[in-house]
């Protein structure tokens, strides 16, 4: 597996030569998380209580990497989101490795050929990954919370979670469950091969204003990737609104 960016390139160039593709999930969202990510991994990580979203010379690093992986990338890249990339490499053989998305483990442990293998990310460490998932949560409004509160903690619950939980299809967020010898067995290793990436991953933002200025800024970062927005107009947005949304003053009327 590719371990530096410049690897990813050299396997890219192989597949071309080959009549192949590199792949790479490049919707408005994934376009926005893949510069969080590059961000992180060149060491620039975004941080959240600073107005400074990134500076111009780092934000011109992380572009001229991501736009050499995607000028090796499959056409269909630009409306892929990581599900329809995986969608694609299981119907046709054509995508060859794809860097950067995210992980689902239903693509590794399907019964029938073929399945996808996964690997940490090309960092040597793997760090800087934007870490994905989802959370359970009980709704304040639902009319039966003692029993949805009971059912949350069961599927928690560190048996659960490296037994039935895996075999019916689940990704547990548990580190025993990612450590468990049959679990990996189950899943062709999806995450003890993962687990160094998962330790070293990048929280995205979790301040108030955060969700609003990743979605309006995504579409920008697509369009900057594709090289239809400059360094320069991305890191001054980028900053602006930034600093806007720190201050709790970003205006979110056209989000």
């Amino acid at each position: 597996m590719p371990r530096t960016h410049r690897d990813v390139i050299a396997l890219g160039g192989k597949a071309r030569a080959q009549g192949k593709w590199l792949g790479l999930p490049l919707v408005p969202t994934d376009a926005m998380c893949l510069i969080l990510t590059e961000a992180a991994v060149a060491g620039h990580p975004i941080a959240p209580a600073e107005d400074l979203f990134l500076a111009e010379s780092a934000l011109a690093e992380v572009l001229d990497r991501l736009r050499e992986i995607a000028a090796l990338a499959h056409p269909d890249s630009w409306s892929w989101n990581p599900i329809r990339c995986y969608d694609h490499m299981i119907a046709h053989d054509d995508v060859v490795y794809v860097p950067f998305a995210f992980g689902y483990v239903n693509y590794a442990s399907r019964g029938e050929a073929p399945h996808l293998r996964f690997a940490d990310i090309p960092a040597s460490p793997p760090i800087g990954s934007l870490l994905g998932g989802a959370g359970i949560g009980v709704s304040a409004f639902s009319k039966e919370r003692d029993a949805a509160a009971e059912y949350a903690l069961h599927l928690c619950s560190p048996e659960f979670q490296r037994s039935e939980y895996v075999t019916a299809g689940g990704q547990p967020g548990m580190l025993s469950a990612w450590t468990d010898v049959a679990v990996n067995r189950v899943t062709r290793c999806f995450f003890r091969d993962t687990l160094a990436t998962m330790r070293g991953a990048y929280l995205r933002g979790t301040y108030p204003g955060f969700v609003g200025f990743f979605r309006a800024g995504a579409p920008k970062a697509a369009a900057a990737i594709r090289g239809d927005l400059s360094v320069r107009d991305l890191a001054s947005w980028f900053n602006r609104k930034h600093a806007e949304t720190i201050r709790g003053a970003f205006d979110r009327s056209y989000v």
